[in-house]
């Protein structure tokens, strides 16, 4: 009997659990956050990077012994 107990009290407090990290997830103030912080990745800032050369031409070295 308190085995049963146990368990649907770590059910229960696991699905809590899960609830709440979901209202939070899916909250707007979250979602207002993330998107302010995807948008600072952004190069709308005329920010020109630079194209770097490819330096991988026969890198690998075979061994013919």
């Amino acid at each position: 009997m308190l085995k049963n107990i146990k368990n649907i009290f770590t059910i229960t407090i696991f699905v809590i659990f899960v609830v709440f990290i979901i209202k939070y997830y899916f909250s707007d103030k979250n979602i207002l956050y993330m998107n302010k912080s995807r948008s600072s990745y952004t190069l709308s800032d005329g920010i020109n990077l630079p194209i770097l050369e490819n330096d991988t031409n026969n890198i690998i070295i075979y061994n013919n012994d």
